[in-house]
C-alpha cells in the first residue's frame, strides 16, 4: 500500500469529459480500433505500448483516463522535444505553422498529465539546443552560438520556413563554448530529474504511460527498450498492461489504428511480448507479399491470395485484426495513396506521407510481421 502522504492528489474532475471530446476529435481524423480494456485503474498501473506514431500517446492516455476510477490521476511520458518551440511546426499544416510560430505546448501538457523525458539525449534538432541556450542566456545572435554561424538570432530558428519538416539531428558539437560544456553538463541531471519523476508518480498511485523505445520506430521493428523501463518494473507490482499497436494504412482512406490492450505473456521479457501481441492487419500481409514478389501490377484476385496466404503461414497464437475491406477496397486505396495507378501498376512509390518517418511503408510493414511471428515462436518455446 502507498503511503497517504506519497499519494499524488486526484485527476481534476473535468478531465474525463475533456478526454472524451478529444478522443472523439481524433476519432474524426483517424479510426481507432480497441481491442481488450484496461482493469480498474486501483492503485499503480504501468502500461506500455510500442512507438510507432504519435498517435500512439494521445489515444491510449486518453483510453486511460476514461476507465474508471477515473479520478485516479494519469500520467503519460513524452519526449523532452514537446516541451521546447519547434518541434510542431513540422508537424503541423502550413497555415498552422506559421500563425504559431515557436508554440511550446509544454505548460498545458504539464497540467494533462504530460511528463517529459530526454529520449534524443546524443543527436537531437537544433531547435532544441538553441532553445537551452535561449533559457540561460537569452536571445543571442546565431553568429555567437553555433559552431557553423548563421545570420539572426536564436529565436529566428523557429520562424515558420526555418524549420524543415524532418530536420536532420543536431548534436552538442554543433554548438561553441561555453554553451557546449553548459548543455554537456546538465544533460544527465536532467534525465535522472525526470525519470525520477516518472518513478514517483507510479509509486504515487498513478497510471504511467510510457513507450518504452522512446522514439517513434522508423522501420517497423521495435528499438532497444530504454532504461526508465528496469526502474518502473517493481514500481508497478505486477500491474502491467501492454498497449500493442498496430497501422493498417493500406485498407481504408483514413489512417487507421488497432490497439490490443492486455497483460503481457511474459513479464520477464516485456519487449518479447509486446512484439507477439501486436496485431496482425492486412497492411502487413500485403506488404510481406509485395516486398517478396514484387509484382509489376496489383490486381485484386492477387491481393485477396496475399491476405490468405499470409495468414496460413503465421505462427500459432497471431491475433488477426479483422479485414473489413475486400480485396477491391484495398486495391482502391493503393491506388488513392498513388502506390498504383488506376489499372493497378506499381508506381514505385513507397513513403506515406501520413507517417511521420521518411521510410519504405511496405518493408516497415513486412518487418513488424517478421519480428511479430518471430516473438510468438520465442514465447512457445
Amino acid at each position: 500500500m502507498t503511503r497517504g502522504e506519497d499519494r499524488l492528489p486526484a485527476a481534476p474532475a473535468w478531465l474525463p469529459a475533456l478526454a472524451r471530446v478529444a478522443l472523439l476529435a481524433t476519432r474524426a481524423f483517424c479510426r481507432i480500433e480497441v481491442h481488450g480494456a484496461l482493469p480498474r485503474r486501483d492503485g499503480p498501473l504501468l502500461i506500455l505500448a510500442n512507438h510507432q506514431h504519435d498517435l500512439d500517446s494521445i489515444a491510449v492516455p486518453l483510453l486511460a483516463v476514461l476507465t474508471p476510477p477515473t479520478r485516479t490521476p494519469v500520467r503519460a511520458v513524452g519526449s523532452q522535444r514537446l516541451f521546447e518551440p519547434g518541434l510542431l511546426g513540422p508537424r503541423l499544416p502550413d497555415l498552422f505553422a506559421s500563425a504559431l510560430p515557436g508554440l511550446n505546448p509544454g505548460r498545458a501538457l504539464r497540467r494533462l498529465g504530460v511528463l517529459p523525458l530526454e529520449n534524443e539525449p546524443l543527436r537531437r534538432p537544433l531547435a532544441s539546443l538553441a532553445y537551452e541556450v535561449y533559457l540561460r542566456h537569452g536571445d543571442l545572435p546565431l553568429r555567437e552560438v553555433l559552431a557553423a554561424g548563421g545570420p539572426g538570432r536564436v529565436s529566428d530558428i523557429w520562424v515558420p520556413g526555418r524549420l524543415a519538416r524532418h530536420p536532420a539531428p543536431a548534436s552538442i558539437l554543433d554548438l561553441r563554448e561555453p554553451y557546449r560544456g553548459e548543455a554537456r553538463a546538465a544533460l544527465r541531471p536532467r534525465v535522472e530529474a525526470q525519470m525520477a519523476a516518472v518513478a514517483a508518480a507510479l509509486a504515487g498511485g498513478a497510471t504511467v504511460f510510457v513507450t518504452p523505445e522512446g522514439r517513434v520506430t522508423a522501420d517497423g521493428r521495435l528499438a532497444p527498450m530504454g532504461g526508465l523501463l528496469s526502474r518502473l518494473l517493481p514500481l508497478a507490482r505486477g500491474r502491467i498492461q501492454l498497449a500493442a499497436i498496430a497501422y493498417d494504412p493500406l485498407v481504408r482512406r483514413r489512417f487507421t489504428m488497432v490497439v490490443r490492450l492486455l497483460a503481457p505473456a511474459d513479464p520477464d521479457d516485456i519487449a518479447t511480448s509486446l512484439a507477439a501481441a501486436r496485431p496482425v492487419t492486412a497492411s502487413q500481409l500485403l506488404s510481406v507479399w509485395l516486398v517478396r514478389e514484387r509484382p509489376k501490377v496489383v490486381t485484386p484476385a492477387g491481393i485477396e491470395a496475399a491476405l490468405r496466404e499470409g495468414v496460413r503461414a503465421l505462427p500459432a497464437g497471431a491475433w488477426v485484426a479483422p479485414v473489413p475491406a475486400a480485396a477491391r477496397g484495398m486495391l482502391a486505396t493503393l491506388v488513392r495513396l498513388g502506390y498504383c495507378a488506376p489499372g493497378g501498376a506499381m508506381t514505385g512509390r513507397v513513403h506515406d506521407r501520413r507517417l511521420h518517418e521518411p521510410l519504405d511503408v511496405f518493408a516497415a510493414q513486412a518487418a513488424m510481421l517478421d519480428e511479430t511471428c518471430q516473438a510468438l515462436r520465442r514465447l512457445r518455446r
